[in-house]
């Protein structure tokens, strides 16, 4: 299996990648913030006290500086801690509680019933997710070895739009590559350093 040099964000590899690293950053500087807003407030604190009370309306803008550093820190850890931590099995699950809804609702959410009405999102056994957008379908083995995404088209039967998830190709002059012969996914526009399509899954 090849390693995996890529962090998948909000562990989705056909919607989001972060090869360069910038979620965990983002999380670092959130974390960064907290200090250095936390480290004002006690400065300030220590300040007002050694003073008196004499510098308190300098101290006042130094707490008010550290406390906004805080919560912008908090914010921004927390949404990139979301992202880092995010669960494939939860994305599954959840696609399990809309489909139960949708049936009291009547929306249309099972994208292998035909088109949905928002955009959903479906895991298979391993983690794998493939997004599905509004008006669009899958089609596919049972097993899920092989789904694609399809749209709607003049014919009826539906177009595929190219991303898929393909369960491996027999060894022959049209896949001569090994990663072909094993599981993998397509994705329109996407490709491996070497310009080959068979994306890796794992």
């Amino acid at each position: 299996m090849l390693e995996d040099h890529d962090q998948y964000v909000k562990n989705n590899p056909y919607k989001y990648i972060d090869p360069n690293g910038e979620n965990v950053l983002g999380w670092c500087l959130g974390a960064g913030e907290m200090l250095l807003g936390g480290t004002l407030m006690v400065t300030g604190a220590f300040i007002e006290i050694g003073s008196f009370g004499t510098l308190t309306v300098a101290v006042g803008f130094q707490e008010a500086a550290g406390l906004s550093l805080i919560g912008h820190g908090f914010s921004q850890a927390m949404i990139h801690s979301r992202d880092i931590s995010f669960s494939s099995s939860k994305t599954i699950e959840s696609s399990i509680v809309m489909w139960e809804n949708s049936t009291e609702t009547n929306e249309k959410n099972n994208p292998f019933e035909g088109l949905v009405d928002e955009d959903v999102f479906i895991g298979d056994a391993e983690g794998n997710i493939i997004p599905v957008p509004e008006g669009q379908w899958l089609t596919g083995s049972k097993d899920g070895k092989w789904i694609q995404v399809k749209e709607p088209s003049d014919n009826g039967r539906g177009k595929p739009t190219g991303l898929r998830k393909d369960g491996g190709h027999p060894k022959s002059p049209k896949h001569p590559d090994p990663r072909a012969w094993e599981p993998h996914g397509h994705r329109p526009g996407v490709s491996n350093p070497d310009g080959t399509p068979w994306l890796p899954i794992y």
